[in-house]
C-alpha cells in the first residue's frame, strides 16, 4: 500500500488525495481562542485580491475550558461577519482536568469545491457566543485561495 501524504506536517488532518483533482496543495491555518476570548481570525487571504475556499476543519478544546457559569456555547465559523455554520457545545464551570484535550471534533470535509468566501479579502473566524474563562479552543482549517 502506498504511503498517504497529509497536509499539516504529517498530522493526518487531511490527505492530499482528498483535495479536488488537479490540486496538489492546500493552505492549512490555525487559530486559538485563549481564556477571556470570544473569537479568533483563523485565515486572512494572503493577498487582498483573493478569497478563501474552505474545504474542511477540525475544532479542539481543552479539558480545562470553562465558563463563569456552565452553559451551552454556540461555536460559529464566520466569513467576514456572515455565519457560515454554527453548532452548540456544552462548556462546564469547573474544569474536568488540569490539562489535556476534552474534545476533538471529527474532521469535517466539505463537498468538492468547498465553501468560497462571499468577498475578496474576508477573514475566516471562529467565534464563541460566550467568553471562556479557562482553557482554550483551537480551530484548524484548510482549503485554497482563489481570485
Amino acid at each position: 500500500m502506498a504511503q498517504q501524504t497529509y497536509l499539516g506536517a504529517g498530522s493526518g488532518i487531511v490527505a492530499v488525495t482528498d483535495l479536488p483533482i488537479g490540486v496538489a496543495a492546500a493552505t492549512l491555518k490555525q487559530g486559538v481562542i485563549a481564556a477571556g476570548g470570544t473569537s479568533v481570525v483563523v485565515w486572512t487571504p494572503s493577498l487582498s485580491t483573493l478569497r478563501f475556499r474552505l474545504m474542511g476543519w477540525e475544532i479542539v478544546y481543552t479539558d480545562n475550558a470553562t465558563l463563569a457559569t456552565a452553559a451551552i456555547v454556540t461555536f460559529s465559523l464566520l466569513d467576514g461577519a456572515t455565519t457560515i455554520l454554527s453548532w452548540p457545545v456544552f462548556i462546564p464551570a469547573t474544569a474536568i482536568s488540569a490539562a489535556g484535550t476534552l474534545l476533538v471534533s471529527r474532521i469535517e470535509k466539505l463537498p468538492a469545491g468547498g465553501y468560497v468566501s462571499g468577498a475578496r479579502n474576508n477573514n475566516l473566524s471562529l467565534s464563541l457566543s460566550s467568553a471562556i474563562v479557562g482553557g482554550s479552543i483551537q480551530a484548524t482549517v484548510w482549503g485554497l485561495e482563489n481570485p
